[in-house]
């Protein structure tokens, strides 16, 4: 993590593309190893247990609470409204200029 943030520094300061380069390709193999790591580490909880209070317990950590899910759902809607008004505005420009 040291490396790609040493790395993303170098990349603001130049702005050269060999820089940002290098830079994603430690952020994405960073993003890879934590992203197994939290998996491994999940998965080795759940195997281990035995008691289904405490598996439970376990599997609500992981899963998205009703407060996420309904962020990532408003956020979807946004995005397609945000959409839908800069895809209609062009069709009225696009008719404005032709006048």
């Amino acid at each position: 993590m040291t490396e790609r943030d040493y790395h993303h520094k170098k990349a603001i300061k130049t702005n050269q593309e060999l820089h940002w380069s290098k830079y994603k390709r430690l952020r994405n193999t960073v993003s890879k190893k934590m992203k197994k790591a939290k998996s491994d580490y999940y998965y080795s909880r759940l195997t281990e247990t035995q008691d289904p209070k405490t598996m439970w317990k376990i599997l609500k950590e992981i899963m998205p609470n009703k407060k996420t899910a309904d962020a990532l759902r408003t956020g979807s809607l946004s995005a397609l409204k945000f959409n839908h008004f800069f895809t209609s505005i062009a069709g009225k420009l696009c008719e404005r200029f032709r006048l």
